[in-house]
């Protein structure tokens, strides 16, 4: 990994859905980072990363971090050539640019 700099989604904007659950939901299972921006402000309020994007985001569904009612998920798929190291990075890099207001750690597992 070239200084920690390698990003371990493409470049582009993210996709973004509020749905979580069922044949709707276009959330892939797989890899990558994803946020939890409010639909009425846009401020994004949260920044993960995880080796399956669906599965997460129902977890924080069903433990209530995130409300589809009130939150977008917008989220990317890790490059195939991504590794967890990549991941952990490049979420950190989101969480140091936004500051969400819902991430109580930098990010990258850095607690």
């Amino acid at each position: 990994m070239s200084c920690g700099k390698k990003s371990a989604i493409p470049p582009g904007r993210m996709r973004k859905t509020d749905q979580t659950k069922g044949p709707e939901c276009p959330i892939p299972n797989a890899p990558g980072v994803y946020r939890h921006v409010n639909k009425r402000t846009g401020e994004i309020e949260y920044v993960g990363q995880t080796e399956n994007l669906r599965i997460r985001q129902q977890q924080h569904v069903s433990t209530g971090r995130l409300d589809p009612e009130k939150q977008w998920v917008e989220y990317s798929e890790a490059k195939p050539s991504a590794t967890k190291d990549d991941l952990r990075s490049t979420e950190k890099r989101h969480v140091e640019r936004h500051d969400p207001s819902g991430n109580i750690y930098r990010g990258g597992n850095g607690r």
